[in-house]
């Protein structure tokens, strides 16, 4: 029985290292042939990725590309790396196409690694990659289950997109998928769930005072309020933020999401905890104005 482990929400962002990385990209599914020995230093990881593309609107207007690409016409790939700063490190990649489950045995050296980011393969839509900072250990002659990685995405994607990602405990399906072709290899699976790490920035617009963790709750705040204000609406996106004021102790931003078509301004607030930390104040969002 799958269960969740975890859910992050991120936000898409330009990047041109992926136009760099992709020709260079070796597969995340090595070959029986590569799997029959593993050396002192070599381990095998399994696991899996699935991306789901929201149902969109059947009777769409003629404009509706304005709000982006529609995903669910698109190749995806996930990229893999080793964590750690090496520019001439492997970088492995998981071809994934929406709705239909990729799953993954790889041999790798014994090390930590990061599923990076997931985004269009096509040349023409590789800027848009959503970070995803998702890391795995690969240890000694161990076999080692991650877990089943659920990207959710809107029907229609840009610069500006949220997804939501789930980190699912599906093994036994998994193995079960593999056992015909990697009988021996998958007998002894090892359960070594991926974690989810902090992100560093979400090249979200505007200025703000917080950082990148206070930032992504922020914006997971927002997104739950602005959909529970208008749940027929499905795309909305933070396009702005300005500073109001701000002290050591206190700042106070608006936040712009264009929901819809209507710029919606919500006011933000941070304030220092005496026990530590921040908390943030919301108040309930204004629409300041609205296309014809």
């Amino acid at each position: 029985m799958s269960h969740r482990q975890g859910v992050l929400w991120l936000n898409i962002h330009l990047t041109a290292l992926a136009l760099i990385l992709f020709p260079g990209c070796a597969s995340m599914s090595s070959t029986k042939e590569e799997l029959k020995s593993l050396a002192e230093n070599e381990g095998i990881v399994v696991g899996s990725v699935l991306l789901v593309v929201e149902k969109g609107d059947a009777d769409e207007s003629a404009w509706a590309f304005l709000r982006g690409r529609k995903a669910g016409e698109l190749e995806y790939s996930a990229l893999v790396s080793e964590i750690g700063f090496n520019p001439l490190k492997t970088t492995y990649s998981v071809s994934v196409d929406p709705a239909k489950e990729a799953v993954f045995i790889r041999k790798l050296p014994v090390g930590s690694y990061s599923i990076d980011s997931l985004g269009p393969s096509t040349f023409s839509a590789s800027g848009l990659r959503w970070t995803l900072a998702i890391s795995f250990t690969v240890k000694p002659r161990q076999t080692s289950y991650i877990g089943k990685l659920v990207v959710e995405i809107p029907d229609r994607i840009n610069s500006g997109s949220a997804a939501r990602v789930h980190i699912l405990d599906a093994q036994a399906e998994t193995i079960e998928n593999l056992k015909g072709e990697h009988p021996s290899v998958v007998a002894n699976t090892v359960k070594e769930l991926a974690t989810s790490r902090t992100i560093v920035g979400t090249s979200l617009p505007g200025k703000s005072t917080a950082d990148p963790g206070l930032e992504r709750d922020t914006l997971s705040g927002l997104m739950m309020f602005d959909r529970a204000a208008d749940a027929d609406c499905k795309e909305r996106k933070v396009v702005n933020r300005e500073i109001v004021s701000a002290s050591s102790q206190k700042a106070e931003e608006h936040w712009f999401v264009n929901r819809c078509g209507k710029l919606v301004r919500y006011r933000i607030t941070y304030q220092a905890d005496p026990r530590g930390g921040t908390n943030i104040g919301w108040a309930p969002g204004e629409v300041v104005s609205e296309s014809k």
